[in-house]
């Protein structure tokens, strides 16, 4: 089940049951409205969490495998999930209608996939583990055919093992922010689809992207001090990859993902030992 809980105060609204297997993903619609959940049972739900209570508007049908990863497009008109085999299922993000299925060419069967629309909705980006090889791939955001390779996982490169945690695209379509679970984000530059580039790599487990304020936040790692923090990258700089700490985290915590408030004033990042801290950030003014 999915429980639903109230942002600033914690109080618990209400729980959304009727999957029969594991959530493995979850998003809300751009206008808070609808939720979408996607499950080891191969389902994805569409629910409406409008108000103080969850009801469910839909179940969607078509995955032949677990569904790891659901993502509304920014207008809320579109949503796509993508399956543990790595097809891609794009459906009308208001009623469910099934639009279109891809099916990525990934020569392997075991496969952990993430999806990541651009600002514009025209671009889906596909980060696909498999036997700890990292894939990412462009697609179509309105049919989920194949647009280009950013990079194919290698058994040999070591770059590429690991699988994807986070996508995000900034600057538009023309970057692309991924962070895998070998403590590493990378930020591309797909202006030339063809001929991709990488821009910097940051130690880090985790990034947020904050579109309204053009800012990334990490959960990053200084090396130098053994300690973890949260920083934020101003990304209206172009050319500067400098990022700016928020604050640090105590040596008995050890964060393992980050998710920001859309004001960006609260930030909450959950710690491998089960802890969630919830954090107030609008007192280091940096936004």
């Amino acid at each position: 089940m999915v429980h639903l809980w109230h942002a600033r105060t914690g109080n618990h609204i209400t729980a959304l049951e009727g999957h029969s297997g594991r959530v493995l993903g979850v998003a809300f619609s751009p206008d808070g409205s609808r939720l979408a959940t996607a499950s080891s049972d191969t389902t994805v739900r569409l629910w409406n969490v409008d108000g103080n209570n969850g009801s469910h508007i839909v179940t969607l049908t078509g995955h032949s495998d677990e569904v790891s990863s659901v993502v509304f497009s920014p207008d809320g008109s579109r949503l796509a999930s993508v399956g543990r085999s790595g097809s891609v299922q794009v459906w009308d993000g208001t009623t469910g209608d099934h639009i279109a299925a891809q099916a990525p060419d990934i020569p392997y069967r075991e496969k952990h996939s993430l999806l990541a629309f651009s600002p514009d909705g025209s671009r889906l980006a596909l980060g696909i583990e498999a036997c700890m090889c990292m894939s990412v791939l462009l697609l179509d955001g309105e049919t989920g055919g194949h647009v280009a390779d950013l990079q194919r996982g290698k058994a040999s490169g070591s770059i590429y093992r690991y699988r994807p945690k986070s996508l995000a695209f900034f600057q538009g379509c023309s970057r692309l922010a991924v962070a895998s679970d070998n403590e590493e984000v990378m930020l591309w530059d797909i202006t030339d689809t063809a001929r991709p580039s990488v821009l910097c790599c940051k130690t880090a487990i985790d990034m947020f992207l904050l579109h309204s304020h053009n800012c990334l936040f990490l959960l990053e790692k200084r090396l130098e001090l053994a300690l973890w923090g949260l920083t934020v990258l101003n990304l209206a700089r172009t050319n500067s990859f400098d990022t700016q700490v928020i604050c640090w985290f105590s040596p008995d915590i050890a964060p393992s993902s980050l998710t920001v408030h859309p004001d960006g004033l609260i930030a909450a990042v959950h710690c491998r030992d089960g802890r969630l801290l919830v954090l107030d950030i609008s007192k280091f003014r940096v936004l």
